[in-house]
């Protein structure tokens, strides 16, 4: 929870720099790359985290790795204060908080659904389309296909969960029978 909690603050401060919003998904695209590359390895890891390398050598590091990955400015300077607080073992959740900020001035919300059977591309429209209309905000639905659930379809928004599976009602039914 501490981590979480240290994360959104950092990603908070990250997305309150950035001028254009149009540099919110480049931001955060190469935090996601920073974040394979760094937090991947354990070698990279350690280096980073260990405090008896002296932080000139991991400075340099990391001016090296941001320019060869052509990192911007604003990503670059965010990494020297990981590193200055040392924090760079937070990257992947402040990467993670940071997207649900970019979501939140998106007007942006994510979203799951299990379905029996894959969706083709006019069924994905429609159900994208319907839930961005319920929830008035941009969705980005992610498609799990389970052909336990039989039909329907099971969607997961935030902390909301609605069961339209004929699994479901089939357990329903079964449990209005038994009592």
């Amino acid at each position: 929870m501490i981590k979480t909690a240290t994360a959104r603050k950092f990603a908070r401060s990250l997305i309150e720099v950035i001028e254009k919003e149009a540099d919110l998904e480049t931001i955060y695209n190469e935090l996601v790359a920073l974040s394979d590359l760094l937090l991947g390895s354990s070698e990279s890891l350690n280096f980073f985290s260990n405090p008896g390398i002296p932080a000139e050598r991991k400075e340099s590091a990391m001016t090296e790795i941001t320019g060869k990955m052509g990192c911007s400015a604003v990503t670059r300077s965010f990494m020297f204060v990981l590193l200055k607080k040392r924090c760079i073992g937070l990257l992947k959740e402040i990467t993670v908080q940071f997207l649900l900020f970019i979501d939140d001035v998106k007007n942006r919300v994510r979203g799951s659904v299990t379905v029996a059977e894959p969706l083709d591309s006019g069924e994905y429209a429609l159900l994208q389309k319907k839930l961005s209309d319920i929830t008035r905000k941009e969705v980005v639905v992610s498609v799990d296909v389970d052909p336990s659930i039989i039909g329907g379809v099971i969607t997961k928004i935030g902390s909301l969960v609605i069961d339209g599976s004929i699994k479901n009602q089939i357990k329903l039914v079964q449990e209005k029978l038994l009592n």
